[in-house]
């Protein structure tokens, strides 16, 4: 099993040759394949030109390329990997990705991260827990699909602020309506919150027209992993809670 934590612990002062030798050595791979070993999982991970730097005098992009060759060699059948991308630049976080999916090939690779759209971008299942239970478990999109406590949209109208408030507070089906923006040169913008299953862009629109206004925007927002996450730990914190109400109660009788 290959392990990548959060906090690398590399020796600054080894050249990235002797640090993964030091780490074949440690992992008791036999002396005749190390060299070849050492030199496959540099090509993989794009170290090979990095090979005779001093590890303190890379970049953390390169840093993290270094653990993640250090986690393959061997050539594991399960790979752990503690939030691989974080404190990387936009570019880096991108080849780290890919690099990441091209280990799923032929390999298990369990990926321990708060960054819930990278989950999005690399993952084919995704476990949630929550203070150490399990609170939900699929894939993205099935999450994304099922556990969305309502649909949303973005409305963007040509119309008093005040007005379009009015509007969407008696509106059949508005669970919230906040504004998505100030309004400018006469555009109001609004996040609309409806019923789940509900999709009432139709008769909004309708409404929209009969009242005279521009209708300059009306599409959906669709829940992210990051809601999913949000709705889920939300609700074990008021169970929770009430439970724990409940408690101080019979108690207290």
């Amino acid at each position: 099993m290959g392990y990548l934590p959060e906090n690398i612990p590399l020796y600054g002062w080894m050249r990235v040759r002797a640090y993964l030798d030091f780490v074949a050595r440690a992992k008791k791979i036999p002396a005749g394949q190390r060299a070849q070993e050492i030199d496959r999982v540099a090509a993989s991970v794009g170290l090979d030109q990095e090979m005779g730097k001093i590890v303190r005098w890379l970049s953390k992009g390169y840093r993290q390329r270094v653990g993640l060759a250090q986690a393959l060699l061997g050539d594991p059948p399960i790979l752990i990997l503690d939030e691989p991308t974080i404190g990387l630049d936009p570019i880096q976080i991108r080849e780290i990705r890919n690099l990441i999916k091209s280990f799923s090939r032929n390999r298990t690779v369990i990926l321990s991260t708060h960054i819930l759209p990278e989950v999005s971008e690399i993952c084919d299942r995704v476990i949630i827990i929550n203070k150490g239970t399990i609170v939900a478990e699929d894939t993205p999109a099935n999450l994304t699909k099922s556990f969305g406590k309502s649909t949303r949209c973005q409305l963007v109208v040509r119309a008093p602020a005040a007005e379009v408030t009015t509007l969407l507070t008696s509106f059949p089906g508005v669970l919230t309506a906040r504004p998505a923006a100030d309004s400018v040169n006469g555009e109001t913008a609004v996040i609309i919150e409806a019923s789940p299953g509900k999709d009432i862009r139709p008769a909004l629109a309708r409404a929209v027209f009969e009242k005279g206004w521009d209708l300059l925007e009306l599409r959906p927002i669709h829940v992210s992993l990051e809601d999913v996450f949000i709705d889920l730990v939300t609700e074990e914190i008021e169970e929770s809670s009430a439970s724990e109400g409940l408690e101080k109660m019979e108690v207290a009788s």
